[in-house]
Protein backbone atom coordinates (compact mmCIF):
# COMPACT_ATOMS: atom_id res chain seq x y z
CA UNK A 1 0.00 0.00 0.00
CA UNK A 2 1.52 3.44 -1.23
CA UNK A 3 1.29 6.40 1.15
CA UNK A 4 0.49 9.92 0.09
CA UNK A 5 1.85 12.60 1.89
CA UNK A 6 0.88 16.30 2.37
CA UNK A 7 3.72 19.11 3.84
CA UNK A 8 3.45 19.60 7.41
CA UNK A 9 6.56 22.18 8.57
CA UNK A 10 8.62 21.43 11.61
CA UNK A 11 7.69 24.72 13.06
CA UNK A 12 4.45 23.85 13.59
CA UNK A 13 4.32 24.05 17.66
CA UNK A 14 5.92 27.97 17.10
CA UNK A 15 2.53 28.86 15.37
CA UNK A 16 1.28 31.72 17.93
CA UNK A 17 -2.21 31.31 16.21
CA UNK A 18 -2.23 27.49 16.96
CA UNK A 19 -0.44 27.41 20.40
CA UNK A 20 -4.00 29.23 21.70
CA UNK A 21 -5.79 26.16 20.47
CA UNK A 22 -6.74 23.73 23.21
CA UNK A 23 -4.83 20.17 23.02
CA UNK A 24 -8.33 18.58 21.25
CA UNK A 25 -8.44 22.08 18.82
CA UNK A 26 -5.09 20.64 17.53
CA UNK A 27 -5.82 17.13 17.45
CA UNK A 28 -9.17 18.41 15.20
CA UNK A 29 -6.77 20.55 13.23
CA UNK A 30 -4.39 17.73 12.12
CA UNK A 31 -7.35 15.08 11.88
CA UNK A 32 -9.29 17.47 9.27
CA UNK A 33 -5.43 18.14 7.56
CA UNK A 34 -5.70 14.55 7.02
CA UNK A 35 -9.13 14.07 5.76
CA UNK A 36 -8.83 16.92 3.38
CA UNK A 37 -5.88 15.19 1.93
CA UNK A 38 -7.63 11.98 1.64
CA UNK A 39 -10.48 13.62 -0.27
CA UNK A 40 -10.83 12.24 -3.60
CA UNK A 41 -11.04 16.56 -4.67
CA UNK A 42 -7.98 16.94 -2.29
CA UNK A 43 -7.76 19.66 0.25
CA UNK A 44 -11.70 19.68 0.43
CA UNK A 45 -14.10 17.63 2.60
CA UNK A 46 -17.48 16.09 1.85
CA UNK A 47 -18.91 15.34 5.26
CA UNK A 48 -21.33 16.49 7.64
CA UNK A 49 -20.69 17.78 10.83
CA UNK A 50 -21.58 14.94 12.65
CA UNK A 51 -18.91 12.64 10.35
CA UNK A 52 -16.88 15.10 11.34
CA UNK A 53 -16.83 15.41 14.73
CA UNK A 54 -16.53 11.56 14.96
CA UNK A 55 -14.04 11.76 12.52
CA UNK A 56 -12.29 14.58 15.33
CA UNK A 57 -13.03 12.23 18.42
CA UNK A 58 -15.49 14.88 19.61
CA UNK A 59 -17.76 13.56 22.44
CA UNK A 60 -20.74 15.12 20.16
CA UNK A 61 -21.27 17.31 17.32
CA UNK A 62 -22.03 20.11 19.90
CA UNK A 63 -18.72 20.30 21.16
CA UNK A 64 -17.63 20.49 17.25
CA UNK A 65 -19.60 23.32 16.99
Amino acid sequence: MSMTWFRLYHDLPDDIKLRKFTAQEKWAWIALLCLSSKSSERGTIHADDDDIAEYCEFVCYRDWE
